[in-house]
């Protein structure tokens, strides 16, 4: 025999133990056969772990690589006879050794094993063959082993495989289907690392349980206290950080074993959201007993509650985003029914208005400077109305209940119509217009309110925006349909707005424009009427070119809703009245300066040959700040920005009066480039806007304005400002605000009260005129006027509260007597309203006219519901209060909404089909409490209501 390498024994643990091993079980070397010799060499000597079985009774030879492998067993295995050389593998083992002993070689990838060799059953796995050995006769006398343990790598690609189970079901369910509750079903597939899992959501020094896997949830406690005695010590857990904790007894009975075990301890681990310290939850991990708590098993845990709370943050933050579309959609709804109610509330008014107005002016002995005046109120309800109508048409788009009546039209022929209307506004504007409207194949089914509305607000735009060259009509077959082109040589559009410029309340700030007045709506407004038709839309504009808007309608009725195709023939004329739309497009055209002299002004004083110069977009509200300055001043005009500049520049003024909104610059660009210009900069700027607000008055003043006057103002009020501001130039007042822009309320609130402040003002030149035959005609009209101006302040102080400011008030002593005669007047009702107030009552303080609109909204509420009924307005004195009462014989109010109709926006039970904001018994109580009193309401169902205003006594 070939002699065996003894330097081989001697690396095998030191002082020749294998050697002497290996000889005390084969003999000495001498005897050992050559295979066996050469397997001993072979496997003695490898650094990579192998095994020889041997004989008969498979006596194991290990060497130094292999004994790791055993653990606790090493040394004793070396040598011993039998199959547990890896202790508790027999039924694994055993079958594959026999198989090498029949001559027939092994290979197993990754086969777990559990092994008892650190004094716990351990979950182990590994790579390896078995080899039978042959000797000179061909028989199999022992086998050959080659192992690689892979428990590391295994467990590595398992926790792995988990993560990434976890990753994407926290990315791909919502949480309408419980994405916290579904990440931690995952775990529930791999047992073998988690046991079990529970989840505890934590709220101030409550837990509350929120998700498992692997339990039983019925057995466990939902919700407990977070003390010494909370379950698995979250209480200590959550304030000292993770922590191993044993396992309580009870688990056993809410978890299924895995493979007959239950874990003895557990894994507790506070979560965070992320970017926050405070702890949000908690989770509970079983450790499997089969596996050591090292740090890789402890890591794997650890990002295992990483993406745990990273699904429960996303949940959370999905939940609140759910939560802010709701409460977004709700109020969506609440507005646009404001807008709805607020609508056909203007209505009542203006019809008052203006079909008085109608009786006076056509009375052909009516003079004609009066005549003139009253033309302007016409001219402007007319515009308020169009707004309005304007207003009711979006809220209705936005409610999805806009419908149409659809007839066969002859599209050409009333487009030609409708074009017509707008030639003398074109033509006094100085530009060319062109209508070219080829006859259609077949008639177009249309809503003709809808298409005149489309043409009408087109055709405005296009000579708004435009101040040489032309406008063209086109009418023209596109195939499938009708195609419609309005085209101008105006501004254009800023390719970084054509994106934007169907989006209701988009302006593009700057564009050189003939007004700044309008609501932001039309074009969108066209837009939504041109899909109602089942068309569209469309846009092409170069800026400093001009703009092409063309509107597409297809031909036939199938794209429109069956139950609204008329088949009576098509109407003549017009269905809505376009008055309003040329009036302003005249007023647009107007010259942008003139010149009003009064030849010793009236009145004057100091400031007698004063220089005043007006700049504002609107026509009828220059003409009558002419009329009314002209009386005492020298007065020019400007309609907008850039021309008052020029004025400025050219003719230095004493004074300039100058609107907030206009085109080209603005009021306060204007004051700013005055400001700037120090041959000007001291020149006195009074700011005319109809931005109501406390923070757009700083802003004003902060500017550098020399005061702020808001619309609609009184006569007196305007020459006094005027008069103050000329005697002295007031230092500019500083203050800081953030400027507040809310696009459709700043608006709204501007066109609405444009016309109003001409509508009043000239009501008062008519009543001044001393004509008795018009005197109650007027005083009816003004009143509508009053109540009209007091639904615009409703509107507004309703803005200011929803910006977290005070409404405006000035308080006072006031007469209770007088306050209540007044509201009795404004009501109008005849004798249905009655007045009791007691001789010598003393003052009240409040401010008196924010007392009458709060009581005359509450009379306006008694004559709605009281069905004829009376309504009595009383004024008492209450302790320290003056109590003023409203009391009416209707329903009455529930007792569950007693408290509930201060809300904005409520309408109760019994309120279908009687109209209203929604939005007066709200603002009068904030009102009541802005000057120090209450407002509240006494009911009993069916025997009517009153309420109750109290204020201090002056």
């Amino acid at each position: 025999m070939t002699p065996l390498q003894t330097d081989v024994f001697e690396g095998q643990g030191g002082d020749g133990w294998a050697r002497q091993a290996v000889e005390a079980v084969f003999g000495a070397a001498e005897t050992w056969p050559e295979h066996l010799r050469t397997s001993l060499d072979i496997c003695l000597a490898s650094r990579f772990p192998m095994l020889l079985w041997w004989g008969d009774d498979f006596v194991t030879v290990y060497n130094e690589a292999f004994a790791p492998i055993l653990g606790d067993e090493h040394p004793h295995a070396f040598g011993a006879p039998g199959r547990d050389s890896w202790p508790g593998t027999e039924d694994v083992v055993g079958p594959m050794l026999d198989q090498a002993m029949g001559g027939d070689a092994t290979w197993s990838e990754d086969l777990p094993l559990l092994l008892d060799r650190a004094g716990y059953v351990e979950e182990a796995y590994f790579t390896f063959s078995f080899s039978p050995i042959c000797g000179p006769d061909g028989a199999v006398d022992g086998v050959f082993t080659a192992v690689t343990e892979t428990t590391e790598q295994v467990l590595r690609e398992r926790r792995l495989r988990t993560l990434g189970r976890l990753s994407e079901r926290a990315r791909d369910i919502t949480a309408a289907e419980g994405g916290t509750a579904a990440s931690i079903e995952v775990l529930a597939g791999c047992r073998e690392d988690v046991p079990f899992a529970a989840l505890y959501l934590i709220e101030d020094d409550r837990a509350t349980l929120d998700a498992v896997s692997s339990l039983d949830v019925a057995g466990l406690e939902a919700e407990f206290v977070l003390d010494g005695e909370a379950p698995w010590s979250l209480g200590t857990a959550r304030l000292r950080g993770a922590a191993v904790v044993d396992v309580p007894d009870w688990l056993a009975d809410v978890m299924d074993a895995v493979d007959g075990t239950v874990p003895q301890y557990a894994f507790v681990q506070p979560l965070r959201d992320p970017g926050s310290t405070l702890v949000s939850s908690v989770l509970v991990t079983g450790i499997n007993p089969r596996l050591p708590w090292d740090d890789d098993y402890r890591d794997y845990v650890g990002l295992v509650a990483d993406q745990l709370a990273r699904a429960l943050a996303d949940e959370r933050a999905e939940g609140r985003a759910r939560e802010r579309a709701a409460a977004l959609a709700e109020l969506n709804r609440a507005k646009t029914e404001f807008f709805s109610n607020v609508s056909h509330e203007f209505r009542t008014p203006l019809t008052m208005l203006l079909q008085p107005l109608e009786d006076v002016m056509s009375d052909p002995a009516l003079p004609a400077i009066h005549r003139d005046a009253l033309e302007v109120v016409r001219r402007n309800a007319d515009r308020l109305t169009k707004l309005v109508n304007t207003l009711l048409d979006f809220s209705r788009i936005e409610a999805g209940r806009i419908g149409g009546s659809y007839r066969a039209t002859d599209l050409a022929r009333v487009t030609e119509d409708l074009a017509s209307v707008f030639r003398s506004a074109i033509d006094s504007a100085d530009l060319d217009y062109q209508v070219d409207l080829a006859a259609l194949p077949s008639p177009v089914y249309v809503d003709r309110d809808g298409w005149e509305k489309i043409v009408f607000n087109l055709l405005s735009n296009a000579l708004k925006y435009t101040f040489e060259g032309a406008i063209t009509v086109r009418l023209r077959d596109g195939g499938d349909g009708a195609v419609l082109e309005v085209a101008d040589t105006g501004v254009g559009v800023p390719a970084d707005h054509l994106g934007r410029l169907f989006e209701r309340f988009h302006r593009v700030r700057g564009s050189r424009a003939r007004s700044h007045e309008g609501t932001g709506i039309g074009l969108s407004l066209a837009r939504e009427l041109a899909r109602m038709h089942g068309g569209d839309i469309e846009v092409d504009s170069t800026e400093g070119v001009g703009s092409t808007f063309r509107v597409s309608l297809p031909y036939g009725t199938q794209h429109l809703p069956a139950d609204q195709i008329d088949r009576n023939p098509p109407l003549e004329g017009t269905s809505i009245d376009p008055s309003a739309y040329l009036d302003e497009a005249l007023g647009w055209t107007e010259p942008d300066i003139t010149i009003a002299t009064a030849v010793e002004p009236p009145g004057a004083g100091d400031t007698a040959g004063a220089h005043v110069l007006v700049v504002d977009d609107n026509a009828d509200l220059r003409r009558y700040l002419r009329r009314i300055l002209g009386q005492h001043w020298r007065v020019t005009t400007a309609a907008d920005g850039t021309s008052g500049l020029q004025r400025i520049r050219d003719e230095r003024p004493d004074l300039v009066l100058a609107d907030v909104m206009m085109p080209g610059l603005d009021g306060f660009e204007l004051l700013a480039a005055l400001r700037g210009d120090p041959d000007l900069a001291a020149t006195p700027v009074v700011i005319l806007s109809a931005r109501a607000s406390e923070a757009s008055t700083v802003i004003g003043l902060d500017a550098g304005a020399d005061d702020y006057l808001v619309k609609p103002f009184t006569n007196l009020e305007l020459v006094a400002r005027i008069r103050t501001n000329l005697e002295m130039a007031r230092h500019r007042e500083h203050a800081a605000a953030t400027r507040v822009r809310d696009e459709m309320m700043t608006g709204l609130s501007h066109d609405m009260q444009t016309p109003l402040a001409s509508i009043l003002g000239f009501l008062g030149v008519i009543e001044q005129a001393g004509m008795p035959e018009y005197s109650e005609l007027a005083g009816r009209v003004r009143r509508q006027g009053r109540r009209l101006r007091g639904l615009v302040r409703q509107f507004l102080d309703f803005s200011r509260l929803e910006n977290d400011r005070l409404p405006d008030v000035r308080p006072m002593p006031f007469d209770p007597a007088a306050v209540v005669a007044n509201v009795a007047e404004l009501c109008d009702a005849g004798d249905r309203v009655e007045c009791r107030v007691a001789p010598g009552l003393p003052g009240a303080c409040g401010d008196p006219d924010r007392v009458e609109q709060i009581l005359l909204n509450l009379c306006s509420n008694a004559l709605k519901f009281a069905d004829g009924g009376p309504i009595i307005i009383e004024a008492a004195v209450d302790g320290d209060r003056m109590a003023f009462t409203v009391t009416d014989e209707g329903p009455g109010v529930p007792a569950d909404e007693q408290e509930q109709v201060f809300a904005k926006f409520f309408r109760g039970r019994g309120s279908d089909g009687i109209s209203g904001t929604g939005l007066g018994l709200y603002l009068g109580r904030s009102l009541a409490e802005t000057m120090g009193g209450t407002l509240d309401v006494h009911s009993e169902p069916g025997d009517g209501a009153t309420f109750v205003l109290r204020l201090p006594r002056a």
